[in-house]
């Protein structure tokens, strides 16, 4: 998980200007590296409230990948 730790660490860091191309980037890597993962929803979920501003995409990759996750709706 730390890997997964220091890529959302990045995509934080990230210019708005870019945040929805870095999102797809990111979503892309943790999918392929790590699959669909409960554990990661909260950090995704924080990001959002510590960036309510920011254009995340209508919904966008990070929704999309919240929606993968099995049983995502019983959490959240």
């Amino acid at each position: 998980m730390s890997n997964f730790k220091e890529k959302l660490e990045l995509l934080k860091q990230s210019d708005e200007s870019e945040l929805i191309s870095k999102c797809y980037h990111f979503v892309d890597e943790i999918e392929s590296e790590f699959g669909y993962k409960k554990e990661f929803l909260e950090p995704i979920f924080i990001l959002f409230e510590e960036r309510p501003d920011d254009d995340f995409g209508v919904p966008g990759p990070l929704v999309h990948y919240i929606e993968q996750v099995d049983g995502y709706e019983q959490n959240w």
